[in-house]
């Protein structure tokens, strides 16, 4: 058995030769000797193995390369399996730490042990370092916070807003989560640290960035506008967690804010992918969240669906004279 160090950082990589160096190079700047380096590559076809192999005589760097492509998420997985660190961090390997990022999280969660884990916002970086701006996704707080919000609610709500080079995470808490869906492909992050937030939705929150996120052309894609693979995915997850005893006390009084989200990215997908299969799986959602009893909602959501008998009528927006007072887009 491989002995404990403070933290684990995991490397994940699959063709990033041109930017691993400076990946490897920012954790071993951290200024953190008792830690282990897990690089995991994907089966590269390019330069990575070459590249890494001068780092490798530093005894606390691991390489480690699959025989074929498994994927990113159970590349992910398999780090966080591996992983011998009190904490454990993900960073991309087109990602990089700026000076501090490590310790700065360590000491939060040393302080604050009653959290699950530590993240920052990030600087986005062209392929030059340049910084392009500072991203800060709506369900980021205004300022640091520690412990005092929902976050499995909250990423119900504002989607996924943890970047995952930006996190520390206990090692403890990735023994408690229920295993990676094998359904779930593109939205494995996001699926991750939904599961962490059942078990224990206490985040902490350090305003200031310090991590790059480096954006490159595959970035900026938008898999929903291709099929509805991500819609599906991001719907199962809201799925498992209702069907959750526990997790469904956790989300008590945000029902409306959720319904909207899910809602919303149906409308952003193209309405060739709106199925009859999405419609009645969004409808049997709002049958969760309410478990037909309409008092909980002015109009009731599951009245809304309307059955036209091959499938639901054209989308139509429903003014809800709640509290939120939402505009929710009903299918």
């Amino acid at each position: 058995m491989n002995k404990e160090c403070l933290i684990t950082v995991a490397i994940p990589t699959y063709n990033h030769g041109r930017f691993i160096s400076k990946a490897i190079e920012s954790v071993l700047e951290q200024g953190i000797d008792d830690l282990e380096l897990i690089i995991l590559d994907n089966h590269s076809e390019d330069d990575t193995e070459n590249i890494v192999k001068k780092y490798l005589a530093d005894k606390r760097i691991k390489y480690i390369k699959n025989e074929e492509n498994i994927g990113l998420n159970k590349n992910w997985a398999k780090a966080n399996e591996m992983a011998n660190g009190k904490y454990v961090a993900t960073l991309h390997a087109d990602d990089f730490y700026y000076e501090g990022h490590l310790k700065k999280l360590i000491k939060l969660l040393e302080d604050n042990p009653s959290c699950s884990l530590a993240y920052v916002p990030c600087k986005w970086v062209d392929v030059n370092n340049n910084t392009i701006k500072i991203f800060r996704h709506p369900g980021h707080p205004e300022f640091s916070i520690v412990n005092n919000r929902n976050e499995l609610a909250l990423l119900l709500i504002y989607d996924c807003y943890v970047t995952p080079s930006s996190a520390v995470i206990r090692k403890d808490i990735i023994r408690q989560i229920a295993p990676p869906d094998p359904d779930i492909i593109f939205a494995g992050d996001y699926d991750f640290w939904v599961r962490i937030a059942q078990i224990n939705p206490s985040f902490i929150y350090e305003h200031e960035p310090s991590v790059a996120y480096r954006i490159i052309d595959s970035n900026g894609i938008n898999f929903f506008s291709f099929n509805n693979v991500p819609l599906l995915n991001h719907i199962r997850i809201i799925e498992k967690v209702l069907a959750d005893k526990k997790s469904f006390e956790k989300i008590k009084g945000f029902e409306h804010q959720i319904f909207r989200m899910i809602n919303n990215k149906i409308s952003s997908c193209p309405e060739e992918f709106i199925n009859y299969d999405i419609k009645e799986r969004l409808k049997n959602i709002s049958d969760l969240i309410y478990n037909n009893n309409f008092k909980s909602s002015p109009k009731g959501f599951a009245q809304l669906f309307i059955d036209s008998g091959s499938g639901f009528s054209e989308a139509e927006s429903i003014k809800i004279n709640d509290p939120l007072d939402l505009d929710v887009l009903v299918f």
